[in-house]
């Protein structure tokens, strides 16, 4: 017997059961924090065993990102996955308020990039993620760091210029880019958020803390000169000595590039552990 049903913290039980091959797996560790608000996780069963789940993450009032998605071992090949994510899909177009549906992946993983195809997914960009231990000391100079924004409309109408209103995609979170529009922002969010710019007033800076796993410091640059702007990493240098300062937690820095602007020569050195991976979506509205 087929069953498609929304799971709860208690399935738990079910899903350590699965053989899903993975030496380390952080849905495991993470099932109730996955399982709960605004995470919501399905799995598909065949006579009472779990064989294959997937979810997905509300962001905002209408943003969804699909993903999570494990097959049992015992049970791959047999167009289960597309079954459930399908199922998955047509419950999130039935909620009115939902505007953008989306998966991120490796380029590598043939398999998934597949999958959003066939679930109408249109690839949007390609991004690289690059994680430092710390700002490089090859990186600084003696140039005056950036003036820190502080007034709350100030940083909305930078927010607005840098990202919504030229519909740019957004690092919200590491892992999870999305298509920058206000309904994704809170308040306190934007409160939360340290925003910089330079003196001229044409570039943006925002700096802010992320954990996935593990700390970072999320660096948000919306422009395609990382190495050109005097001060830009002094300043980015100094928000991460006062966070290690403040909390005791030495965290990487995580930096989003668009695959585009991959071509700094005084950025390669640092690229080794980049992956390559891309932003797939359709707007229902």
């Amino acid at each position: 017997m087929e069953e498609i049903r929304k799971l709860s913290p208690t399935d738990k039980y079910h899903y350590a059961k699965m053989e899903t091959d993975l030496p380390t797996d952080y849905m495991l560790m993470s099932f109730e924090r996955i399982s709960s608000d605004p995470n919501t996780l399905y799995g598909l069963f065949l006579d009472d065993k779990l064989v294959c789940i997937g979810g997905y993450t509300l962001f905002g009032t209408a943003q969804i990102m699909l993903g999570r998605l494990r097959t049992d071992k015992n049970y791959r090949r047999k167009k289960l996955a597309f079954k459930l994510m399908r199922f998955i899909l047509n419950e999130i177009r039935s909620i009115p308020e939902i505007s953008w549906i989306g998966g991120y992946t490796e380029v590598t993983n043939i398999a998934s990039r597949n999958l959003q195809k066939q679930l109408g997914l249109v690839p949007m960009v390609n991004l690289y993620h690059t994680n430092l231990p710390s700002v490089p000391t090859s990186f600084l100079s003696m140039d005056p760091k950036w003036i820190e924004i502080k007034i709350y409309k100030e940083k909305l109408n930078w927010l607005k210029e840098a990202y919504i209103e030229p519909m740019n995609i957004i690092p919200y979170e590491c892992y999870y880019p999305l298509p920058s529009s206000l309904e994704l922002f809170t308040e306190q969010q934007i409160e939360n958020w340290t925003f910089y710019r330079n003196a001229s007033e044409s570039r943006l800076l925002i700096l802010k803390p992320d954990y996935k796993g593990k700390h970072y410091v999320h660096i948000l640059y919306p422009y395609d000169d990382l190495m050109g702007q005097k001060g830009l990493w002094n300043t980015i240098d100094d928000y991460y000595h006062q966070y290690v300062k403040q909390t005791a937690i030495k965290p990487s820095l995580w930096l989003d590039i668009d695959a585009r602007n991959m071509n700094d020569s005084l950025f390669e050195d640092h690229l080794a552990s980049s992956t390559e991976w891309v932003l797939s979506g359709s707007y229902s509205k």
